[in-house]
């Protein structure tokens, strides 16, 4: 790779990052469809976004695995030199590496996290999956220094997202989380949390969550693609409901789970 590659010299790039279990994609339409979203806000028009399919397989075969999370980054491409304003005839850098991940088997407990709040200082197109993640770092490591393993960003008084997931809250058995069409937010339109919407008996709301909301909930819970679901049982140092896993959480994992067996088998 060139060091005159926009993605190292201006973080003029973007990423999407996709599960497979049992040699299978989980939700690949919808990350498709997030990552043309992201494709077209950036101008990248040099790049395929369904290109990434036949790259996977390839990159699993290549590497011997079934249960996996590929990460994809897509720069704007290598320039003549550091020019802000990008020409017009790039092609495309595309990276991928692969992870291993347990197997579906060994996600049907939640893990138990700890989080840490911290003002949103970040840009206004979270919408946006850039590779520009200094302000989630930064905010991340404020958060284990405080002995938290998640940040979770709150914007004038209300909840906007996790460093790298969605934050779902639960009061009284309802499961709410914070509106992707929010302008006062702008957050990242998770997959995951897409998935979630469409289980059966899953009632999840869209609507501001106030922060005095969030460390008053019976449950707080962090979505994401390797996350999948994860309980959140200390915030701020303080227990989350009794301090433990809780019912809500168990139970969307389950149906989660469920639909990730379902996919498979399809």
């Amino acid at each position: 790779m060139s060091v005159f590659d926009r993605g190292f010299l201006f973080g003029d790039a973007v990423y999407e990052v996709i599960r497979y279990f049992d040699g299978v994609p989980f939700a690949m339409d919808l990350h498709l469809e997030r990552l043309e979203r992201t494709l077209r806000e950036v101008r990248f028009a040099h790049f395929r976004a369904r290109d990434i399919v036949s790259l996977g397989d390839e990159l699993l075969s290549r590497n011997d695995l079934n249960n996996a999370c590929i990460y994809w980054q897509i720069t704007r491409g290598c320039g003549p030199g550091r020019s802000h304003l990008p020409p017009t005839d790039m092609h495309a850098t595309v990276f991928g590496c692969v992870d291993r991940t347990p197997p579906l088997s060994d996600c049907a407990e939640p893990p138990e996290v700890s989080a840490a709040l911290h003002e949103d200082w970040r840009w206004s197109r979270c919408d946006i999956k850039s590779t520009n993640l200094l302000p989630n770092i930064l905010g991340k490591i404020a958060a284990a220094e405080r002995g938290a393993s998640e940040v979770i960003f709150h914007r004038n008084g209300f909840l906007s997202e996790g460093g790298s997931t969605t934050v779902l809250i639960v009061r009284g058995g309802r499961v709410f989380t914070p509106p992707i069409d929010d302008p006062d937010l702008s957050i990242l339109h998770g997959v995951t949390r897409r998935v979630v919407a469409r289980l059966p008996g899953v009632d999840l709301v869209e609507q501001p969550v106030r922060v005095e909301e969030l460390l008053a909930a019976d449950e707080v819970i962090l979505a994401g693609t390797r996350t999948l679901l994860a309980a959140v049982t200390r915030l701020e140092g303080e227990p989350v409901g009794d301090g433990r896993v809780g019912p809500v959480v168990r139970s969307v994992l389950a149906r989660f789970v469920e639909a990730i067996h379902t996919a498979i088998e399809r």
